[in-house]
Protein backbone atom coordinates (compact mmCIF):
# COMPACT_ATOMS: atom_id res chain seq x y z
CA UNK A 1 0.00 0.00 0.00
CA UNK A 2 1.49 3.22 -1.06
CA UNK A 3 0.41 6.89 0.01
CA UNK A 4 1.41 9.79 -1.66
CA UNK A 5 1.21 12.92 1.14
CA UNK A 6 4.39 14.76 -0.19
CA UNK A 7 5.99 11.48 -1.40
CA UNK A 8 5.35 8.01 -1.88
CA UNK A 9 5.15 5.94 1.63
CA UNK A 10 4.84 2.28 1.64
CA UNK A 11 3.03 1.27 4.34
CA UNK A 12 2.64 -1.91 4.22
CA UNK A 13 6.22 -3.06 4.33
CA UNK A 14 6.11 -6.75 3.46
CA UNK A 15 6.18 -9.06 0.23
CA UNK A 16 2.69 -10.21 -0.06
CA UNK A 17 -0.19 -8.69 -1.98
CA UNK A 18 -1.91 -5.54 -0.79
CA UNK A 19 -5.47 -4.03 -1.84
CA UNK A 20 -8.70 -2.29 -0.99
CA UNK A 21 -6.88 0.22 0.98
CA UNK A 22 -8.87 2.71 2.68
CA UNK A 23 -8.04 5.88 4.61
CA UNK A 24 -9.31 8.33 7.43
CA UNK A 25 -8.30 11.29 9.15
CA UNK A 26 -9.08 13.58 12.35
CA UNK A 27 -6.76 16.46 12.56
CA UNK A 28 -3.51 15.67 11.79
CA UNK A 29 -3.86 11.77 12.37
CA UNK A 30 -4.30 9.89 9.59
CA UNK A 31 -5.68 6.13 9.12
CA UNK A 32 -5.43 3.57 6.64
CA UNK A 33 -6.78 0.33 6.26
CA UNK A 34 -6.26 -2.59 3.84
CA UNK A 35 -6.50 -6.25 2.90
CA UNK A 36 -3.03 -8.30 3.06
CA UNK A 37 -1.92 -11.99 2.50
CA UNK A 38 1.33 -12.11 3.72
CA UNK A 39 3.49 -14.59 1.95
CA UNK A 40 3.95 -16.96 4.91
CA UNK A 41 0.45 -16.88 5.83
CA UNK A 42 -1.98 -17.33 2.28
CA UNK A 43 -5.75 -15.83 3.83
CA UNK A 44 -6.21 -12.11 4.00
CA UNK A 45 -6.06 -10.26 6.85
CA UNK A 46 -6.74 -6.52 7.77
CA UNK A 47 -3.97 -4.42 8.71
CA UNK A 48 -4.00 -0.90 9.86
CA UNK A 49 -1.41 1.68 10.14
CA UNK A 50 -1.65 5.29 11.23
CA UNK A 51 0.22 8.49 11.04
CA UNK A 52 0.36 10.81 13.77
CA UNK A 53 2.35 13.57 12.04
CA UNK A 54 -0.17 14.74 8.97
CA UNK A 55 0.91 11.09 6.57
CA UNK A 56 4.68 12.52 7.76
CA UNK A 57 5.37 9.23 8.94
CA UNK A 58 4.01 6.00 9.88
CA UNK A 59 3.96 3.82 12.50
CA UNK A 60 4.33 -0.15 11.67
CA UNK A 61 1.39 -1.57 10.79
CA UNK A 62 -1.08 -3.65 13.08
CA UNK A 63 -3.24 -6.92 12.15
CA UNK A 64 -6.59 -6.03 13.17
CA UNK A 65 -8.06 -9.42 11.74
CA UNK A 66 -5.92 -12.10 12.34
CA UNK A 67 -7.52 -15.03 12.48
CA UNK A 68 -7.82 -17.88 10.17
CA UNK A 69 -10.20 -17.46 7.90
CA UNK A 70 -9.92 -14.74 4.70
CA UNK A 71 -10.79 -11.26 5.86
CA UNK A 72 -11.79 -8.74 3.51
CA UNK A 73 -13.40 -5.23 2.36
CA UNK A 74 -12.21 -2.65 5.07
CA UNK A 75 -13.59 0.61 5.92
CA UNK A 76 -11.90 2.99 8.21
CA UNK A 77 -13.71 6.22 9.76
CA UNK A 78 -12.58 8.72 12.73
CA UNK A 79 -13.49 11.56 14.56
CA UNK A 80 -11.84 12.77 17.14
CA UNK A 81 -9.84 10.45 19.24
CA UNK A 82 -12.21 7.59 18.25
CA UNK A 83 -11.11 5.32 15.48
CA UNK A 84 -13.78 2.14 13.46
CA UNK A 85 -12.67 0.02 11.22
CA UNK A 86 -15.15 -2.63 9.84
CA UNK A 87 -14.72 -6.37 7.38
CA UNK A 88 -16.18 -8.84 6.08
CA UNK A 89 -14.47 -11.90 7.82
CA UNK A 90 -14.93 -15.42 7.18
CA UNK A 91 -13.64 -17.31 9.99
CA UNK A 92 -16.77 -18.55 10.65
CA UNK A 93 -17.27 -19.95 7.27
CA UNK A 94 -20.21 -17.72 5.15
CA UNK A 95 -19.08 -14.17 6.38
CA UNK A 96 -19.66 -11.79 9.41
CA UNK A 97 -19.20 -7.96 9.81
CA UNK A 98 -16.80 -7.35 12.08
CA UNK A 99 -16.17 -4.38 14.01
CA UNK A 100 -13.28 -2.87 15.80
CA UNK A 101 -13.11 1.01 17.52
CA UNK A 102 -10.21 2.58 19.48
CA UNK A 103 -11.04 5.23 21.77
CA UNK A 104 -7.53 6.53 21.73
CA UNK A 105 -6.68 7.92 18.18
CA UNK A 106 -5.78 4.34 17.08
CA UNK A 107 -3.11 3.45 19.57
CA UNK A 108 -4.86 0.47 20.54
CA UNK A 109 -8.17 -1.67 19.56
CA UNK A 110 -10.32 -3.04 21.71
CA UNK A 111 -11.90 -6.97 20.97
CA UNK A 112 -13.53 -7.75 18.05
CA UNK A 113 -17.32 -7.52 17.63
CA UNK A 114 -19.33 -9.56 15.15
CA UNK A 115 -21.98 -7.07 14.37
CA UNK A 116 -23.79 -9.54 12.09
CA UNK A 117 -23.89 -12.57 13.68
CA UNK A 118 -26.14 -14.84 12.78
CA UNK A 119 -26.27 -18.00 10.06
CA UNK A 120 -26.55 -16.33 6.99
CA UNK A 121 -24.21 -14.51 4.75
CA UNK A 122 -23.09 -10.78 5.48
CA UNK A 123 -20.55 -9.19 3.29
CA UNK A 124 -19.68 -5.17 2.29
CA UNK A 125 -19.46 -3.07 5.26
CA UNK A 126 -19.92 0.70 4.90
CA UNK A 127 -19.48 2.65 8.02
CA UNK A 128 -20.62 6.68 8.86
CA UNK A 129 -20.32 8.77 12.05
CA UNK A 130 -22.10 11.44 13.48
CA UNK A 131 -21.20 12.17 17.49
CA UNK A 132 -21.04 9.18 19.52
CA UNK A 133 -23.12 7.57 16.62
CA UNK A 134 -21.81 5.26 14.80
CA UNK A 135 -23.74 3.59 11.15
CA UNK A 136 -22.47 0.02 9.84
CA UNK A 137 -24.58 -1.35 7.22
CA UNK A 138 -24.04 -3.91 5.04
CA UNK A 139 -25.13 -6.52 1.89
CA UNK A 140 -26.77 -9.51 3.14
CA UNK A 141 -27.24 -11.92 0.49
CA UNK A 142 -29.74 -14.46 0.42
CA UNK A 143 -29.56 -16.81 -2.31
CA UNK A 144 -31.25 -16.25 -5.89
CA UNK A 145 -34.28 -14.60 -5.29
CA UNK A 146 -33.17 -11.78 -2.63
CA UNK A 147 -30.98 -10.08 -0.79
CA UNK A 148 -30.97 -7.68 1.77
CA UNK A 149 -29.09 -4.60 3.09
CA UNK A 150 -28.92 -4.88 7.21
CA UNK A 151 -28.12 -1.86 9.68
CA UNK A 152 -27.01 -1.64 13.02
CA UNK A 153 -26.34 1.45 15.22
CA UNK A 154 -24.29 2.56 18.31
CA UNK A 155 -25.27 5.72 20.51
CA UNK A 156 -22.30 5.32 22.50
CA UNK A 157 -19.14 5.51 19.89
CA UNK A 158 -19.22 1.92 19.44
CA UNK A 159 -18.95 -0.05 22.37
CA UNK A 160 -22.75 -1.66 21.82
CA UNK A 161 -24.76 -2.06 19.01
CA UNK A 162 -28.71 -2.45 18.24
CA UNK A 163 -29.86 -5.56 16.65
CA UNK A 164 -29.55 -5.56 13.25
CA UNK A 165 -32.46 -4.14 10.92
CA UNK A 166 -33.63 -5.34 7.78
CA UNK A 167 -33.96 -1.87 6.12
CA UNK A 168 -34.41 -3.12 1.90
CA UNK A 169 -36.92 -5.87 3.04
CA UNK A 170 -37.99 -6.62 0.45
CA UNK A 171 -38.60 -9.49 -1.94
CA UNK A 172 -36.35 -9.57 -4.98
Amino acid sequence: VLLTLGGAKNISTNDGTSSNVHIAAAGANVYSVWQDNEVANLQLDIFYARSVKAGATFEARVNLSDNSGDSIDPQVAAAGDNVYVAWTDYAAGLGDIFFRRSSDKGLTFQSVQNLSNDSDPAVLPRIALDGANVYVTWHKPSGSSSSDIMFARSGDGGQNFSIPQNISNNTG
